[in-house]
């Protein structure tokens, strides 16, 4: 069935990095003879590498550098400064459009904006038929400000990506109930296919403990307040009085850097809290990562999380490089990694997380128990499995031409 592919063009848009646009790029490669990728950044990036590229038979073909607006580690105006971000990210795919001048079978839209580009080329009949590929929904912000007004226009968006995709693709079935919630979009008005995030298993690593750094740990993402660091670091100087060696990497960047790193001074964690930032090359990230003996996702859970209706990457990047994964319990891949032993889930509680920290590195064989568990655990983690299924059930029984 995936041989259709090999039939067709496909264009794919999204963000790349924090959108894992590169894991369906990877994915369709090989798999298709016309492929070409609309790479856009995220506004919080410190360097641009949006970009247009074409494939023809798996080979690259044509490949040319997109303009890019970043806030990166702005202060002030940040919400509005986003609209200036997706004004570029419009001109930049209108460029790409104007630069290929060619038509295409499949329209592969990551996340919201960028779909909203491939409905007007189906419109414009340059494309025959749209997939939406929904990463997330956003709750209804507490506070009447700019992100509230961001979050109407959003959802406006969302309904009509809904209403002009031939095919809707949903990272969790957990968007569903966002929807209903937030939006009264009722889930028999519309029929989705659950696709989960994930990563290419050739970044698998399962480096032996004895080579690993034994007291540090991991987190990597955008950083925002509802990613939870603020807790981990208020926990940390009661975990230094039981592990003083004990080491936390965090890698990335985001607007909440300047609390993170305020917090790091203001309980005096500058030898034990290493702040990375944005790492350009991934692969110099992960193998950070995959050193340290576990990585961390403490999303906050509150009503502003959007983690709840999402199907966070982070846990599974951990699992694929090895780590056993402590996170919160606010996610629906947190039950499964309890579950399986790859992992503890807690409530986002200084107190708890100190414990489960406690059960996962103290204990050289108790760690490894979950070692074992995460190599049970990777199987869900494996891209290629997850979007072969994808396309065979979006070609057979979608309607997909």
């Amino acid at each position: 069935m995936l041989d259709y592919l090999n039939n067709i063009s496909i264009i794919l848009v999204g963000q790349l990095k924090t959108a894992r646009t590169e894991t369906i790029e990877e994915f369709l490669i090989n798999k298709t003879r016309d492929l070409t990728v609309v790479g856009l950044m995220s506004p919080y990036s410190t360097y641009n590498e949006a970009r247009c590229t074409t494939y023809v038979n798996g080979k690259k073909k044509q490949q040319f550098h997109l303009p890019q607006f970043s806030i990166g580690r702005m202060k002030y105006l940040i919400q509005p400064l986003i609209v200036i971000s997706f004004i570029f990210y419009f001109f930049s795919f209108s460029l790409s459009i104007i630069r290929l001048h060619k038509r295409f079978n499949l329209y592969i839209g990551c996340a919201t904006f960028p779909t909203l580009f491939g409905i007007f080329l189906k419109k414009m009949q340059i494309v025959d038929s749209v997939i939406y590929y929904c990463l997330d929904y956003y709750p209804t912000p507490k506070n009447f400000n700019f992100t509230y007004f961001l979050n109407i226009i959003y959802r406006w968006m969302d309904n009509y990506c809904i209403n002009n995709s031939d095919v809707i693709w949903e990272i969790s079935p957990k968007i569903r109930d966002a929807r209903e919630k937030y939006s009264k979009k009722l889930f028999k008005r519309y029929s989705p296919l659950i696709v989960p995030m994930g990563w290419n298993s050739a970044i698998s690593s399962n480096i032996p403990i004895a080579k690993r750094d034994r007291w540090s740990i991991g987190f990597i993402g955008t950083l925002s307040d509802n990613q939870g660091l603020q807790m981990v670091l208020k926990a940390f100087p009661k975990l230094l009085l039981k592990f003083p060696q004990l080491k936390l990497h965090i890698i990335g960047s985001g607007p909440y850097r300047e609390q993170i790193e305020l917090l790091i001074k203001n309980l005096d964690l500058k030898s034990s809290v290493i702040l990375h930032g944005f790492i350009k090359d991934e692969n110099k990230a992960f193998d950070i990562l995959k050193h340290c003996m576990i990585g961390i996702a403490p999303w906050t859970g509150d009503s502003a999380d959007n983690s709840h209706y999402a199907d966070p990457g982070k846990p599974k990047l951990y699992a694929l490089l090895g780590l056993p994964i402590l996170l919160t319990k606010y996610t629906m891949i947190a039950s499964e990694i309890a579950r399986m032993g790859a992992g503890i889930a807690i409530n986002y509680n200084e107190i708890e997380f100190i414990d489960a920290l406690d059960e996962m590195i103290s204990d050289l064989s108790s760690h490894q128990k979950f070692l074992n568990a995460v190599e049970h655990f990777k199987k869900l983690c494996d891209a290629d499995s997850i979007f072969s299924n994808a396309f065979i059930e979006t070609i057979s029984y979608r309607g997909v031409h």
